[in-house]
């Protein structure tokens, strides 16, 4: 049989709002409807609001069936920290930065939690593991790397930051999306890759075996096992862990203090 072509593809985002989220877009259908979505690499389902989304912005973009939008049948429900999403699941094809999936699994929620979504954005892209997918559909990239379609099984991000910039625009240039290979005018020198520890491809985890602040060692809890496990996630914008661990942090920040939850 003939080798399959491969490739790599770059996806340029948005900085939404001073660094809370990060935005690419993507096309479902055919003939293809454009929809922006939070790339999120803490959870592993792809969903877009409905058409009747009452917490949406009357200007985001909904979801619009197309010829090849087939119904699954099963419902779906989300919850993430920031709040919660619900509806059904469908199939259509799904494309973005030159990549399609056909019939790839996802939600359409007309269900969606106030200020979960803020426009131009009409929903979510999971990019974790299918072992924490809530729908239990393989996640759109996930597909796409068990197929050998990339260069290379990888997949990177660049982030920009305007959360200290007093005059940044609610919408701002956001960085890159790139998939199937490294942009090596990013950065200088071999990339140390680090192995997910054996049986938690869920979240994208690493072991933290130390952790310093400003060039002061933050104590951890344990240099080794589970208790290490960190994961990194594009769709938080907070660091969370042990309670000691973040005070430790936090003391190494001048004029830090802790904040009651009417600041959440």
């Amino acid at each position: 049989s003939s080798k399959k072509k491969r490739a790599s593809g770059t996806n340029s985002i948005i900085n939404q709002g001073a660094d809370s989220s990060f935005f690419g877009t993507l096309s479902i259908g055919n003939p293809p409807t454009s929809y922006n979505v939070i790339l999120d690499t803490g959870s592993s389902d792809l969903w877009i609001a409905g058409s009747g989304c009452r917490s949406c912005d009357a200007n985001t973009p909904t979801f619009s069936s197309s010829s090849s939008t087939k119904q699954v049948g099963s419902s779906f429900s989300i919850t993430y920290s920031s709040g919660e999403a619900a509806g059904q699941l469908i199939s259509d094809t799904v494309s973005m930065a030159g990549f399609a999936v056909t019939n790839q699994v996802f939600a359409v929620c007309n269900q969606v939690s106030d200020n979960l979504l803020s426009s131009p954005v009409s929903g979510l892209m999971g990019l974790a593991f299918e072992t924490i997918s809530s729908s239990g559909a393989t996640p759109w990239w996930q597909n796409l790397a068990q197929s050998n379609a990339w260069d290379e099984p990888l997949m990177a991000f660049q982030l920009t930051r305007f959360g200290a910039d007093p005059s940044a625009q609610s919408e701002e240039i956001g960085g890159s999306f790139n998939l199937g290979f490294t942009n090596q005018t990013l950065y200088k020198g071999d990339i140390d890759f680090q192995a997910i520890p054996d049986g938690q491809e869920t979240y994208w985890i690493q072991s933290l075996t130390k952790l310093s602040v400003n060039g002061t060692q933050v104590q951890l809890p344990a240099t080794s096992g589970p208790s290490t496990y960190a994961a990194i996630d594009t769709g938080t914008t907070l660091i969370g862990g042990p309670e000691d661990v973040i005070q430790g942090i936090y003391a190494q920040v001048p004029g830090s203090r802790a904040l009651t939850g009417e600041f959440l």
